[in-house]
């Protein structure tokens, strides 16, 4: 994400705050922000998977839980991706063809 002065830097901080459930604390600890424990900003879906600073995928997040997480996919993106690929049509095609796999 490119750098962003402290005016705009507020601005969007209080965009991402103010969407539903959300708030002024962290998306992941839900531990509030306060003086000593500012936020941060986070790319839910890692920039590194995909190259958006697009404001739907930027949560708060504060310093250590954004540092945690790195550049990971949340486990709860990962598990609905996986589910989504397990039901699809071509994933069941390719497991019941008598591959390498077996059957499903």
């Amino acid at each position: 994400m490119a750098r962003i002065n402290s005016k705009n830097r507020a601005r969007l901080a209080e965009r991402l705050a103010s969407r539903k459930g959300c708030g002024w604390w962290c998306f992941y600890c839900r531990a509030p922000f306060t003086e000593n424990r500012r936020p941060t900003f986070d790319h839910y879906i890692p920039y590194s998977a995909w190259k958006t600073g697009r404001q739907w995928n930027l949560v708060l997040a504060c310093s250590s839980c954004n540092t945690a997480k790195a550049d990971r996919l949340p486990y709860t993106v990962a598990v609905v991706l996986l589910c989504k690929v397990r039901t699809s049509p071509v994933w069941r095609a390719a497991c019941q063809g008598g591959g390498r796999h077996g059957t499903a």
